[in-house]
């Protein structure tokens, strides 16, 4: 249960410090490290002159707008998956799928502990 609760916990970190921060009119787009927490998954994107509109208007998130973000790694759309992203991806899954089920897992075995110290034992 430790691993798993490190593990869930990592995954959750990453889902909430990390964004994809897709450019206006480019194929291109980049891992970013939020300077806080958010549900800010992927930001950007658009055509070149309605994402500089957005922008100017302050639509995106202060710290996109400030550059007050750190840049984790770049791809593209045209070229092949890279791995971060693949780690990104599952550890969003992770996040969304893995809490509810090990909550259910804890609460299953706790009922299950009072359970078992309620029934007395027939040995003598």
């Amino acid at each position: 249960m430790k691993r798993t609760f490190i593990i869930l916990t990592i995954s959750t970190l990453i889902f909430f410090w990390t964004a994809i921060h897709k450019f206006g009119g480019d194929p291109g787009y980049e891992l970013v490290l939020k300077p806080y927490p958010s549900f800010d998954i992927f930001v950007g994107g658009g055509e070149e002159w309605s994402y500089n509109q957005r922008m100017e208007n302050g639509e995106f998130p202060w710290w996109l707008t400030d550059n007050a973000y750190i840049k984790l790694a770049y791809g593209d759309w045209e070229s092949k998956t890279h791995i971060w992203e693949y780690i990104r991806y599952s550890a969003i899954i992770l996040t969304i799928i893995g809490w509810p089920i090990f909550a259910s897992v804890c609460i299953f075995k706790l009922i299950r502990r009072k359970l078992n110290k309620s029934v007395p034992s027939n040995t003598k």
